[in-house]
């Protein structure tokens, strides 16, 4: 028994270790593309794509001209 819950929580430190890499991936990919806090709108939809692990394959699986869709997508509209 003991050693199922320590597979389990094997498991769950991989997966939110793998997800951090995600996040950490997407991020520095978006900041080679030149978004950062000097861009607000920017940052705030590359802020909702890592919060949806979905957003974030598509975003990886795409280039540079598509990633940038994605984040201007995401990124709320400015009155």
């Amino acid at each position: 028994m003991e050693s199922m819950f320590e597979h389990r929580k094997q498991e769950d430190q991989n997966s939110r270790s793998a997800l951090s890499q995600k996040i950490d991936r997407v991020t520095q990919i978006a900041k080679e593309m030149g978004i950062s806090a000097q861009t607000p709108t920017l940052f705030r939809g590359l802020y909702k794509v890592i919060h949806n692990e979905s957003d974030m394959d598509f975003f990886l699986a795409n280039g540079p001209e598509e990633r940038m869709i994605i984040i201007e997508q995401a990124a709320p509209v400015d009155p």
